[in-house]
């Protein structure tokens, strides 16, 4: 879409934008986003699957398991790979 290859970076920045505007339509001010986003069953789905939130603020996520291995996408000779 904008010539380069995404990251997780990416994907997780794309999941916390439409969160934000999902949250915003329930009110356009901080508490009245921040009690749609904590609200438990807020959810939309991101690049990255479901969006979900804790009590804590914390998102409701799956960890991902990598190896590094020598790559050309980070820039340092070395890159994340997910393991299937």
């Amino acid at each position: 879409m904008w010539g380069g290859s995404g990251s997780w970076r990416t994907a997780t920045a794309y999941d916390a934008t439409e969160a934000i505007l999902t949250g915003l339509k329930s009110g356009q001010t901080r508490e009245q986003l921040q009690k749609a986003l904590s609200d438990p069953n807020f959810s939309i789905e991101g690049a990255t699957g479901e969006v979900r939130f804790q009590p804590s603020g914390d998102r409701i996520a799956k960890g991902v398991l990598v190896k590094v291995q020598p790559g050309k996408s980070s820039g340092t000779g070395y890159d994340f790979v997910p393991l299937k």
